[in-house]
């Protein structure tokens, strides 16, 4: 069974077993997890965690002594082994040459 399959297969148990009305999928999803139906791989957990730093880390402001606004975490993307790696720092500490 595909990994497509699984999920379909969850939803259809969750309406078979809790309720056939229109429900959210966090509610499908917590009914899983406490079943044992499903566990998340440690690689989708680190990539979901990785996303959520990210955005997080682009929205972070700061203010200088002028009052101008800017970013308090950068990033610079390089590649290694021709996989792109991203790179992040805090704007005030991170080295010159990083800049």
């Amino acid at each position: 069974m595909t990994y497509q399959e699984q999920l379909n297969a969850i939803f259809d148990r969750y309406c078979e077993e809790v309720s056939s009305d229109p429900t959210s999928l966090d509610d499908v999803i917590e009914w899983a997890l406490a079943k044992g139906l499903c566990q998340p791989s440690r690689k989708s957990i680190v990539q979901m965690f990785r996303e959520d730093m990210a955005d997080s880390l682009r929205q972070a402001k700061r203010v200088d002594d002028q009052g101008r606004s800017y970013r308090a975490r950068i990033n610079v993307r390089e590649s290694v082994a021709g996989t792109p790696l991203y790179l992040w720092a805090d704007a005030d500490t991170a080295p010159r040459a990083f800049v």
